[in-house]
């Protein structure tokens, strides 16, 4: 992945949209009284009251103030402002505290109007809902979040959310990413009713249902991304699939089936037949072969990987409909798409339509949206709701079977899913349950990009010790200072709150998506030792001598891989020997490098520690061991024109990296082990194919390029990668990584010491 992108991605993940559904605005809405909505109380040009900006932002110069002109209405308005960021990037967040005691146990609805204005691609912002719990805490990654806001013009924007029952504050907020400028006005706060209304229990999929539900899933993805219609493009196709699940299990027969799939898709795709398999073909193609009366273009989907913002944010993927004119030579609609979609029906689903003046042909008759879902106005979406859990296993499950580019190299069975999938969500009793099937789901593409984030997921901490796996064993790698309650390195974990270590890992490792074992491992890992802030984790362990142990410890550090590590790193740039240099990727900038330069061009040998993520490095360091132009690896984004991935081509592309002076002139090793993946593979690639260093420690992940997030209803966030990167020569990468040239493994005698003899070994090889 570029680093630029990545950066991208990340704020991108920030701030995806939590997938709540709702109707038309209810007319049983019940605003709340809350001072300065309108913004008309406040001084121009000051703070305007009862809305604030952290002192954390403050120090980096974001700012809110009352302006008095270009309100949206009345006289004055809200102006958010950000500071010029690194590269154009930062992240600020303007926020109102609320009174949860009336609120608590409520759905409610904010809703504003807000104008942006960027000055670069990947801007853009959101309103937010977030909630404090008792001890004044915020929950992490709670927040409850809007469509992205990129427009220059006034737009009204809401997001939904069910207060909890103790909350002690409602947050409301604006967030803005990039260098850019947001205006808010006519704010509003709505109590909509209460909380997990039209909620449908768990139950199980009949077998008919099951059959029901793989048809419509499989319609739902031909006709939402390759059926050119306009009323498609136009489609909430959220909304559509919460209605879908529920009209489509409900057939008791094939006839029934094509009936509800017609009343459901017809609207949005007149041009669409759907009937029984085993009964009377349909009416004629309304997409004739030859031109009707007023076509002057045929409409198609074209997708360079997928857009799934829908146009709304920086992404190096694309999703358009490419219109050709009739006379373009060899221009028809073409034959639609047959497809038996079980269950007893078969769908005729056109990929091409004609397109007069006034949109495309048929112009669908009134009403042009699909069916209302059977959930009351303001329905808050929830994976406590089952139509919503199968909604999401619909969409999500659509986006890799047409879009994932490695099903040929991992060689999943992706069909046989579905039907697992569908089931599961349609008994999981609660949203925690089904974030485990969708972690099982995306599990099931071997990708190591492959990630679902959970609403209201706190997995932020970890207790006073780190872990690694050494000589096939789970082993206390490092302590914090303050000690961890009696457990040392080099101690052998045996059981995991009650559970064999064998067994807790084999559990965490079926949940986590991964190319290779090594990444799996890595984040199984790290997954076991996460959790909230002070959840308790209980251990048994096998000190060296012998005698075992049990220990019960808080979780009490925060997980922040870039300022901890299993290894005992040194300085992360330091003269660690006489002309001997170690520089640690996770924490050193390019100002780090750049005020080093003169000494590292000296330097006798240079260690580059790779075992994790250089989130802050440019591609500086290969600058300085070149004498001629270099370029990455092989970028693919695939294309796609049909569903199925049928016909799959790609766009080949690289960047390039230009010497620059001065040349770093001793031996160079750089450290590795299956921790680094992505943007750190795009770097070791380089140093792979070109020889710039020994390559030493044990495989990388294997999964580079740009990552794709997709926001599921239900606040569910799914990162996957949406592109294929080949080695230099063209080989594969994924599930392969790069290879050490000097293999090294930790030992536990080592650990136990708390050597590091990886880097040791990387100071011999630049030694000699």
């Amino acid at each position: 992945m570029h680093p630029s992108r990545l950066r991208t991605f990340v704020l991108a993940l920030a701030l995806l949209v939590v997938g709540s559904f709702s109707a038309e605005p209810s007319r049983a809405a019940t605003p709340i009284a809350l001072t300065n909505l309108d913004f008309e109380q406040g001084e121009v040009g000051q703070a305007p009251p009862d809305w604030s900006v952290s002192e954390d932002d403050r120090r980096k110069g974001y700012a809110a103030q009352t302006v008095g002109d270009g309100a949206e209405a009345g006289v004055k308005c809200l102006l958010f402002r950000t500071p010029t960021a690194p590269e154009g990037y930062g992240f600020g967040e303007l926020v109102r505290p609320v009174d949860a005691t009336p609120l608590r146990a409520k759905a409610i609805r904010f809703r504003a109007a807000v104008r942006f204005a960027a000055t670069s691609p990947g801007q853009r912002a959101r309103l937010w809902i977030a909630f404090e719990r008792p001890g004044k805490t915020r929950q992490p990654g709670g927040e409850l979040r809007s469509d992205p806001i990129t427009l220059p013009t006034w737009k009204r924007y809401e997001v939904l959310a069910e207060v909890p029952p103790d909350a002690t504050r409602v947050l409301l907020g604006l967030a803005v990413v990039g260098d850019a400028k947001a205006w808010l006005d006519s704010a509003a706060l709505e109590v909509l009713g209460e909380a997990g209304a039209g909620r449908e229990p768990a139950r199980p999929l009949s077998e008919r249902g099951l059959q029901n539900l793989r048809a419509f899933a499989r319609l739902y993805g031909y006709v939402r991304f390759f059926h050119p219609s306009d009323e498609a493009a136009g489609a909430d196709w959220n909304a559509l699939a919460l209605a879908g699940v529920q009209r489509a299990e409900r057939a008791a027969t094939a006839q029934e089936l094509a009936r509800s799939l017609t009343e459901i898709f017809q609207p949005l795709a007149p041009a669409l037949r759907i009937y029984p398999t085993a009964g009377p073909k349909p009416a004629p193609d309304l997409s004739p072969a030859q031109p009707p009366e007023g076509a002057i273009e045929i409409v198609s989907w074209k997708h360079a990987g997928v857009d799934l913002s829908g146009g709304t944010q920086a992404t190096a993927y694309s999703s358009r409909r490419e219109a050709r004119p009739l006379k373009a030579r060899g221009v028809a609609p073409g034959e639609p798409l047959l497809a038996d979609l079980g269950g007893g029906v078969t769908a005729s689903v056109p990929l091409a339509l004609y397109k007069d003046g006034k949109g495309t042909l048929p112009h669908a008759a009134p009403p042009r949206a699909a069916p209302v879902p059977d959930k009351p106005e303001g329905f808050v979406s929830s994976g406590d709701d089952r139509a919503t859990r199968l909604a999401d296993v619909v969409i999500a499950w659509n986006v890799f079977q047409h879009f994932y580019p490695y099903f040929e190299v991992v060689k999943t069975d992706w069909p046989a899913v579905l039907p697992t999938a569908l089931r599961s969500a349609a008994s999981d009793p609660d949203a925690a349950a089904f974030s485990l099937t969708l972690r099982r789901l995306v599990a099931a593409l071997h990708d190591g990009h492959g990630g679902v984030y959970s609403p209201g997921s706190d997995g932020t901490h970890r207790p006073p010790f780190l872990w690694d796996w050494v000589e096939d064993r789970l082993v206390v790698s490092s302590v914090d200072p303050q000690g961890a309650d009696g457990a040392v390195r080099g101690d052998v974990v045996t059981r995991i709150d009650g559970r064999p270590t064998a067994e807790a890992l084999a559990a965490e490792e079926a949940l986590t998506s991964g190319a290779t074992p090594q990444w799996i491992r890595f984040r199984a890992l790290e997954s076991l030792l996460a959790g909230p802030p002070d959840r308790e984790l209980k251990l048994e362990l096998r000190h060296a001598d012998g005698t075992p142990a049990t220990i019960t410890l808080k979780r009490t550090q925060a997980l922040d891989s870039a300022a901890s590590s299993n290894e005992p790193r040194p300085e992360k740039l330091s003269e660690i020997r006489p002309g001997i240099f170690y520089l640690d990727v996770n924490r050193i900038t390019d100002d780090d490098v750049k005020g080093a330069m003169d000494r590292l061009a000296q330097a006798k040998g240079i260690v580059i520690d790779f075992r994790g993520y250089p989130s802050r490095l440019s591609p500086i360091l290969i600058a300085h061991l070149i004498d001629k132009p270099v370029t990455s690896a092989q970028w693919h984004i695939p294309r796609f024109t049909r569903p199925d991935r049928v016909g799959m081509e790609f766009d080949f592309s690289n960047w390039p990296v230009a010497p620059e002076a001065p040349r770093f002139q001793g031996k160079v090793a750089f450290l590795i082990n299956g921790e680094a993946i992505s943007y750190a593979e795009t770097y070791m690639g380089i140093v792979e194919h070109y020889k710039l260093g020994a390559l030493v420690g044990g495989p990388t992940a294997g999964t580079n390029g740009n990552v794709n997030p997709l926001t599921l209803p239900g606040g569910y966030r799914v990162a996957w990668t949406g592109m294929q990167v080949l080695k230099h020569d063209g080989s594969r990468h994924h599930g392969v990584g790069i290879l050490p040239t000097v293999p090294v493994a930790r030992t536990l005698a080592g650990v136990a010491a708390g050597r590091d003899e990886v880097l040791e070994k990387g100071i011999e090889v630049v030694s000699q």
